[in-house]
């Protein structure tokens, strides 16, 4: 993550914490994702290289998850993009999108990018599963809110 701009946040004692370290191409950094039920993440597979989307096969469709991640840098980038205000506040997908986020998968993806300085420092991806509850999703956006850069 960019600089001094490192994410805190705070979640519920039940829900379970994944810390990872991203590695592909200019996805590099770490991240964890929070999530309501435990469920072992991992990439998604590709025929040649690497991506950064998870793949959701097995998982709970109960599952709520908040995935704080390192930027993609290298992507194109408006030149003077205002920092982000805090607290963090995203309207959660609750209808399933198209297409998905990870094939086969009908779990919804929202994404917000966390600006400093005129660089993205970090992303957080939040996912709710086709059968995830009202709580748990109003548990997401208490974690969402919570979170601040130090």
């Amino acid at each position: 993550m960019h600089g001094h701009d490192q994410p805190t946040l705070s979640y519920p004692p039940a829900w379970h914490v994944e810390p990872y370290q991203a590695g592909c191409g200019d996805w590099s950094g770490p991240g964890v994702i929070v999530e309501s039920a435990r469920f072992r993440f991992h990439n998604q597979a590709v025929a040649d290289g690497c991506t950064s989307a998870w793949s959701f096969a097995g998982a709970p469709a109960s599952l709520v998850a908040v995935d704080v991640q390192p930027p993609i840098l290298g992507l194109a980038v408006p030149r003077h993009h205002p920092d982000t205000h805090f607290p963090l506040e995203l309207r959660l997908r609750t209808a399933s999108p198209e297409p998905a986020p990870s094939p086969g998968s009908n779990f919804n993806e929202s994404i917000l990018t966390v600006w400093s300085g005129g660089h993205p420092v970090y992303e957080i991806h939040v996912w709710t599963g086709p059968k995830a509850s009202v709580a748990g999703i109003a548990l997401a956006k208490r974690i969402l809110a919570s979170i601040r850069s130090s």
